[in-house]
C-alpha cells in the first residue's frame, strides 16, 4: 500500500506496507498512525518551517514510538534525552545510509541541509526539502544556484519515484515551475506532491496550467488544505 498525507507547508507523511516516513515536521497535529509500523522522522534542515524540537514529542503525541530520527547535520538540538540521542542519525549530502529496512540517499540543497531519496518496501520517495531552482531575479547568485540545482538533478537521472515532494513556492511567481521542470527533465514520478506553498495553493493550479508542464501536469496533485490525503493506493 501507499498513502500520502500533506500535513502542512513541506511536511508530508508517507505510509507504506511496513513503514511511516514523516518529512519536515515542525509542529501541529498528525492523523492517527498505525502502531505496528516502523516510524522514521526525517528533517531536511534547521529552518523553522522544516524543523522543530517538537519532533521529540511525536511518540507521546501519536502513541507510536519513533524508530529513528534522521536529521540533516546542520540541525543541533539540546532538547532530547539520552534515549532519544541513541535514536538520532545525522546525515550529510551525497551519502547513502541504511537503517533497518530504509535505504536513504542524500542530495545537497541549494539553500540549506539535504534532500532525501528513500527506498522502502520497494517504493521510492523523494523529498526535496529546500533543494529547488531558486531563480528570483536572474542575478549571478541565482544563476550559480540554478546550475547547482541542475547538477543535483543529474544525480537522479533515469530514476523513477512513486512520490516526489517538490517546492512550488509562490514567491517565485512565474518561476515557481522551475523546480519541478528541472526534476522531471532528469527523473520521473508517478505522483508529484507540491510543498513549500505557504498555504497559497493557487500556485499549484498555475503550474499545472503551464504548457511547459503539460506532459506531467496530471501527476501533480491538487492540494486545497492541510492534513489532506493526496494519494491512497491499496497495492
Amino acid at each position: 500500500m501507499l498513502k500520502v498525507t500533506f500535513i502542512q507547508h513541506s511536511c508530508v507523511l508517507v505510509e507504506t506496507d511496513t513503514t511511516l516516513l514523516l518529512f519536515d515536521y515542525y509542529g501541529g497535529l498528525l492523523p492517527a498512525l498505525p502502531q505496528e509500523k516502523r516510524f522514521y522522522v526525517l528533517n531536511s534542515h534547521s529552518h523553522s518551517d522544516h524543523y522543530s524540537d517538537e519532533i521529540f514529542r511525536l511518540g507521546e503525541q501519536t502513541k507510536v514510538p519513533v524508530t529513528k530520527y534522521i536529521l540533516s547535520s546542520d540541525i543541533r538540538s539540546g532538547f532530547f534525552n539520552l534515549e532519544d540521542k541513541e535514536k538520532v542519525m545525522y546525515v550529510k549530502p551525497h551519502l547513502v545510509y541504511t537503517t533497518g529496512d530504509l535505504r536513504l540517499e542524500t542530495l545537497d540543497s541549494t539553500d540549506q541541509g539535504v534532500a532525501f531519496w528513500c527506498r522502502v518496501d520497494s517504493r521510492n520517495i523523494y523529498h526535496a526539502g529546500d533543494l529547488n531552482d531558486w531563480f528570483w531575479d536572474g542575478d549571478e547568485e541565482d544563476r550559480r544556484l540554478q546550475e547547482k540545482y541542475r547538477e543535483e538533478m543529474k544525480r537522479l537521472h533515469g530514476r523513477g519515484a512513486d512520490v516526489a515532494c517538490i517546492p512550488f513556492d509562490p514567491r517565485l511567481k512565474e518561476q515557481a515551475d522551475l523546480g519541478v521542470i528541472g526534476y522531471m527533465q532528469q527523473a520521473d514520478a508517478d505522483c508529484i506532491v507540491p510543498i513549500h506553498c505557504w498555504n497559497k495553493f493557487d500556485v499549484i493550479h498555475t503550474v499545472k496550467s503551464e504548457k511547459k508542464c503539460a506532459a506531467f501536469s496530471d501527476r501533480i496533485v491538487s492540494i486545497y488544505k492541510n492534513n489532506q490525503v493526496v494519494l491512497e493506493l491499496e497495492t
